[in-house]
């Protein structure tokens, strides 16, 4: 992989770099000319689908599933548009240290094979390679800083090592196919020859999995301090009277990333100790979410949803809503209509008669993404909950400080997310995302001088105030910049100010850079 001196070389590239001459040979003789190599090995995938179709190719794994090849080569294909799509088009992400696996790809899936049984097994093997390379180029950007720790160095020691496994299959594939028919016959590394090296490089995926968990561990701890230095939010927590606490702040302060470690301390303590009274929680901004109307009904379902289901791991519901569905049904079907989904009120009465037994602590991220009338209508649900509850209820909701007239009668603390608080939080953020997108090569090609990128920070510091989104959006607008004198011009005629100004020049560029980026910006954001 030829590279300039002067940029670190990626991951692949070392791995590449360590493997022995005949590795390196099978993988280079694989290397094309065609500028989207991406999109070529979608074509090809797209070929064999067609074929598979048309003659039904089922083969037989070694434990004895039966594997519909058309359906295998469905997911290989969504793994390349993922790999395509996420973040690429607005953060103009280049491949091409990656243009020789996917070269590799290209090669094996354009050999004519007649054997369903190797053809099935290569497809399947493939398959898992995609998803691997896939998923650990988002996970080397949020795990792996320019300055490391050493649980990171520790990643990226074993990712290199799942990297040299995935490499290391794929020049064995090459080399196999490009053996002839009759003696791959009697090799095929495809089939049960080789099932050892899978189970390598699964194993070796477990090892990078099991370091991240340490390194999510470690952040938990210092996310858990940067929140308890909220003093109404310790109050909140420690309180045994029931409460509502209102956490607010302007769009892109970290309301919902404060919101998400309190959510995920708060799991970790379940996890430890079963007797801990019942929580639940909601992200009302979650894409997933806004599938179904944002609306009281819709919220309090899901609280009661997550109350239902018992927390021994077990995932059995709970007696107190099996009686319910029981009696929902009796009178569904004496009136012979179809089961009516439950409403507010119905919920707020399963959840009293649970209060009977447990406290309760809710968790309702960005309220203020209803409507007014539905906003109004939750808090007063909450409020009756708190208010009636034999046991404490204590509910903790996020809100932009613009639209909290509806609740703040109804609170009883409120924290407001100002640049104080955040300012700690603010600068390790800027400083990840910046070592981020050099390490990763997305700005400049990692071409930084230690001046540009003393001079990004304090433009970023200096216009971010309480903004976390803010910042993002900015990098990602700067990584567009082709040279260095384009980026100081950037940061010297002033950073638009706005969330909003951002969101056009993002959307403005997505639409300028052609069809390709166009549509895959309408698929990621229908």
């Amino acid at each position: 992989m030829t590279r300039s001196a002067s940029v670190t070389p990626s991951l692949w590239d070392q791995t590449f770099d360590s493997l022995d001459s005949g590795l390196r040979k099978s993988l280079n003789s694989t290397r094309t000319h065609k500028r989207d190599i991406l999109e070529a090995v979608l074509k090809e995938i797209e070929a064999k689908r067609d074929l598979a179709l048309r003659k039904r190719w089922k083969f037989k794994k070694p434990n004895g599933d039966i594997v519909v090849v058309r359906d295998v080569l469905g997911k290989f294909a969504r793994w390349i548009y993922r790999f395509k799509e996420t973040g690429d088009v607005v953060a103009q992400y280049n491949p091409a240290h990656l243009s020789l696996q996917w070269a590799a790809f290209r090669f094996v899936l354009q050999i004519s094979v007649s054997e369903i049984q190797v053809f099935g097994a290569m497809a399947d093997d493939l398959e898992n390679i995609a998803r691997i390379i896939t998923r650990y180029r988002e996970f080397e950007r949020l795990y792996l800083q320019a300055t490391k720790s050493e649980l990171e160095l520790m990643l990226q020691k074993a990712l290199i090592r799942l990297y040299v496994e995935i490499l290391t299959r794929l020049a064995r594939g090459v080399s196999f196919f490009r053996e002839k028919s009759i003696i791959r016959l009697i090799k095929t590394p495809f089939r049960t020859v080789d099932e050892k090296q899978l189970h390598q490089v699964l194993a070796q995926e477990a090892e990078v999995l099991k370091i991240a968990k340490l390194i999510d561990t470690d952040k938990i701890l210092n996310l858990e301090a940067a929140v308890t230095r909220l003093s109404n939010y310790i109050d909140w927590q420690a309180s045994n009277s029931p409460s509502i606490l209102l956490m607010h702040g302007i769009t892109g302060s970290g309301k919902s990333m404060l919101c998400s470690m309190i959510v995920d301390a708060l799991l970790s303590t379940a996890k430890n100790d079963p007797s801990v009274a019942p929580f639940e929680y909601i992200y009302c901004a979650n894409p997933d979410f806004e599938e179904a109307p944002c609306s009281s009904d819709a919220v309090m379902r899901s609280i009661l949803g997550q109350l239902a289901l018992d927390r021994t791991g077990r995932r059995t519901v709970k007696n107190f809503l099996y009686s319910e569905y029981e009696r929902q049904i009796a009178i569904a079907n004496v009136n012979g209509v179809e089961l009516p989904r439950l409403r507010t009120q119905d919920c707020v009465r399963l959840m009293l008669e649970l209060a009977e037994q447990d406290s309760l602590s809710i968790i309702i991220d960005a309220i203020d993404t209803f409507k007014k009338s539905e906003r109004h209508a939750l808090v007063s649900t909450l409020e009756e909950i708190v208010l009636k509850a034999d046991n404490v209820v204590k509910v903790l909701v996020t809100s932009r400080s613009s639209n909290i007239a509806a609740i703040e009668l109804t609170v009883n603390k409120q924290i407001q997310i100002t640049s104080d608080e955040t300012k700690q939080n603010m600068k390790s953020f800027v400083n990840h995302l910046i070592d981020t997108v050099i390490t990763s090569k997305l700005l400049l090609e990692g071409r930084v001088s230690p001046a540009l990128r003393n001079m990004l920070i304090k433009s970023l510091l200096d216009g971010a105030e309480k903004m976390f989104l803010w910042v993002k959006l900015q990098i990602e607008r700067l990584c567009r910049e082709k040279t260095e004198d384009d980026v100081v011009m950037a940061l010297e005629s002033n950073l638009p100010e706005y969330l909003n100004q951002l969101y056009e020049k993002s959307l403005s560029h997505i639409f300028e850079i052609g069809m390709t980026a166009r549509d895959a910006a309408i698929r990621i954001f229908s």
